[in-house]
């Protein structure tokens, strides 16, 4: 999970990676010229796939997951920290008001996404509670860091280490309309017709003034979709296949995850209109293993993605709408 920003690179350790008894340090983010630059979480994990985020004032924007949160003893978990660029100081910070006891370890941990919208900078995150929020990236979490500009209805219960939200993404279509998508592991409340997860789409409205979330479609069922990615008015979501996800005690009393796909598994690329989340295209059974969870690139027309038994997979899809 690499990321950079004005020739910095920043990256993270996780389940007590490289830690030693003299450090006692487990989960870590580094940036600036050196290693010497680092933020200990003492507690949850950077988990999101795509790393950290970095707005447009090159402030770092960090999802923690789940673990001890103690903000007096500078312990962070299930929260989102605004860090200041190569020094790493939490500068505002965003805890999910009410979140519960469920251990979902890296689900609903993702990786934020940042935008521009009508003359400030928003983040879309996402909490514990199976919720997608919506924070002022000027101010996270408002004077009392539990304050977002509009929130979700909770997509997952997080009732097991399987369930969650996995990944975002955000986009702008012809008509300059914001969008912002979540990748969601397992049923949804409600009852939905989705067993297995879907991608879920909301269109960012003004609402007195202010930015309001309103759920426009949802996939067909999806077994462990990973962050869709779009291009060209398409949203392209990965159907990775049936995973299990085993939670663990780490090293520190913070938990982490074993991810195993299930026997038979096998992954499949699903291309949708972004304004209507109908299906356009599918690869069916031309995939023959289960989608690695690193999710999915789009460059030179083209998407590309791997699966577990090390093959890499490359489509060229020409359409029109």
């Amino acid at each position: 999970m690499l990321n950079v920003a004005d020739n910095v690179i920043y990256t993270s350790t996780n389940q007590g990676c490289g830690a030693t008894p003299e450090r006692g340090l487990g989960n870590r983010l580094h940036g600036g010229n050196s290693c010497g630059d680092v933020l200990a979480s003492n507690g949850g994990g950077v988990w999101g796939a795509g790393g950290v985020a970095i707005g447009p004032d090159q402030t770092i924007y960090a999802q923690l997951g789940d673990g001890p949160l103690d903000l007096e003893a500078k312990k962070f978990s299930n929260t989102l920290v605004a860090l200041s660029p190569r020094t790493l100081e939490v500068k505002q910070y965003f805890t999910p008001p009410d979140l519960t006891a469920t251990k979902n370890i890296g689900m609903s941990a993702a990786t934020p996404v940042v935008f521009a919208w009508k003359g400030r900078t928003l983040v879309a995150a996402s909490g514990k509670d199976g919720r997608v929020y919506l924070l002022d990236g000027a101010l996270v979490g408002g004077e009392n860091h539990k304050t977002s500009l509009a929130r979700s209805a909770p997509l997952s219960d997080g009732a097991t280490a399987d369930r969650g939200i996995y990944g975002l993404a955000s986009w702008e279509d012809a008509d300059q309309n914001r969008w912002i998508a979540a990748s969601v592991w397992g049923p949804m409340p409600g009852g939905a017709a989705n067993p297995n997860g879907a991608v879920v789409a909301f269109k960012l409205e003004e609402k007195d003034g202010m930015p309001s979330m309103t759920q426009a479609w949802m996939s067909r069922d999806l077994s462990a979709p990973v962050p869709p990615v779009i291009a060209s008015g398409v949203v392209f979501a990965l159907s990775a296949g049936d995973y299990t996800r085993t939670p663990k005690e780490g090293w520190n009393g913070t938990f982490s995850v074993d991810e195993k796909p299930k026997p038979g598994a096998h992954a499949t690329l699903y291309a949708m209109d972004s304004v209507t989340g109908k299906d356009i295209w599918s690869s069916k059974l031309q995939v023959t293993a289960p989608g690695a969870l690193t999710g999915l690139t789009v460059a030179n027309g083209r998407v590309y993605f791997g699966t577990t038994d090390g093959a890499f997979y490359c489509f060229g899809i020409p359409m029109e709408h």
